[in-house]
């Protein structure tokens, strides 16, 4: 009897130290976005998109957002998770449908994201699900326009329901990030941020505006000395 309970009992630490070994892999990380802590300083939060009422019917959405500068997104989510191999910033963003305490939420069909035509951004999509599970996956995903001046991603079947929570959203750019409106859509109904909840998009970096005005500067000195 000693003997098979000292069995049992090997059986069942072997079993826990499974357990233990697997449960990271299973367990949602809290706070993926907005206090992640290989994301760009100063650019992580939450931003809110407000609907108007339509038939007593209203799309309340928050999003989570994060910039990463290059490297970094796979630092945090994995090998594999950064589209661009960590050689332009991710902007990742993640909706969740908070619906009204007072009126009926529609589900959710489509995010947007506004681009500045100086954007040159690329790579959307979503975070593979091989680095981690955090909801709904799009149907599809694109930019608009040309050069781009939006990213879109579309749940159509199945829409987003209220409490339903996306996979992190992304594109890459080389340029660092500002601000930006952001939208959703679902059942007719649309709503677009406001200051201050705007979320963030690429510019060219400061760098980029002081190298301007040097050659701007240049031109300027080099034709007072032809003149």
């Amino acid at each position: 009897m000693r003997t098979l309970s000292r069995w049992a009992g090997i059986a069942a630490a072997v079993s826990l130290a499974c357990c233990l070994t697997v449960s990271p892999i299973t367990v949602a990380k809290a706070g993926p976005l907005p206090l992640n802590p290989d994301a760009l300083s100063g650019w992580t939060g939450t931003s809110t998109i407000a609907s108007g009422l339509i038939a007593g019917h209203t799309l309340d959405t928050k999003v989570e957002y994060a910039v990463f500068a290059p490297g970094q997104f796979n630092a945090y989510f994995g090998a594999g998770a950064d589209p661009s191999n960590g050689t332009e910033f991710v902007y990742a963003y993640e909706v969740t449908n908070t619906g009204s305490t007072v009126n009926v939420s529609r589900n959710l069909s489509g995010f947007t994201v506004a681009l500045l035509p100086t954007a040159s951004a690329s790579n959307v999509g979503f975070l593979p699900l091989a680095n981690w599970n955090y909801g709904l996956v799009p149907n599809n995903s694109s930019f608009g326009g040309t050069p781009p001046s939006s990213a879109r991603w579309n749940f159509t079947s199945p829409t987003l329901a209220l409490g339903g929570v996306t996979q992190i959203l992304l594109y890459t750019s080389p340029k660092g990030p500002t601000l930006a409106s952001a939208s959703a859509l679902g059942g007719g109904i649309q709503g677009t941020t406001t200051v201050p909840n705007f979320v963030p998009t690429p510019i060219p970096e400061p760098s980029t505006f002081a190298l301007l005005a040097i050659a701007g500067i240049t031109m300027l000195a080099i034709r007072r000395r032809v003149r």
